[in-house]
């Protein structure tokens, strides 16, 4: 007796993850689909200001200077706890300070 249904079974056991990769979540709020298509300035995160006489800051584990890019934004200007980042007239402002909690790198003195 031959099983032709075997070699069929394999191949949707082989793809069943594939497919289900593709899949997105339909109870998601619209937000959540919104935010995994965030620009990449989302994902820049400031964690110390260096000196003062040139300054520098560290940006996603980059040192950089005032004129140093970044993911397609300009490092413009450089403050004690915040820097300021241009994509031709669009402006975002990084700072050490979240929601008036000090980040761990600030805490840690970096």
């Amino acid at each position: 007796m031959s099983t032709p249904w075997v070699p069929v079974l394999i191949t949707l056991a082989l793809s069943a993850p594939a497919l289900a990769a593709e899949l997105q979540d339909p109870t998601a709020p619209p937000q959540a689909k919104v935010a995994a298509k965030a620009t990449p300035a989302a994902s820049l995160k400031l964690s110390a200001v260096l000196g003062s006489k040139p300054a520098r800051v560290i940006i996603n584990g980059q040192v950089l200077a005032v004129g140093d890019s970044i993911q397609g934004w300009r490092l413009i200007q450089i403050k004690d706890d915040v820097v300021t980042l241009a994509q031709g007239q669009r402006r975002k402002m990084l700072t050490l300070f979240q929601g008036g909690v000090v980040t761990p790198a600030a805490k840690a003195g970096h």
